[in-house]
């Protein structure tokens, strides 16, 4: 929610050339997987990832899987 509050997954913006060399403005839509990667690598989760690192892996799996 962050994310799209903040506007941090706008699409990005492009300056290029076209054939006949005139400049032209591109977008650049994000697609879900550079969506996920952008929400899971951010820096608000470092906590979440310290706990997780520290916590005993019998305790990641529910009992019996």
């Amino acid at each position: 929610m962050k994310f799209v509050l903040s506007s941090e997954m706008k699409e990005e913006v492009l300056m290029g050339v076209d054939a006949g060399g005139n400049t032209v403005k591109l977008t650049k839509q994000l697609d879900p997987r550079e969506a996920l990667g952008r929400v899971l690598h951010d820096s608000g989760l470092d906590v979440v990832r310290t706990v997780l690192d520290h916590m005993p892996s019998d305790r990641l799996l529910p009992p019996g899987a």
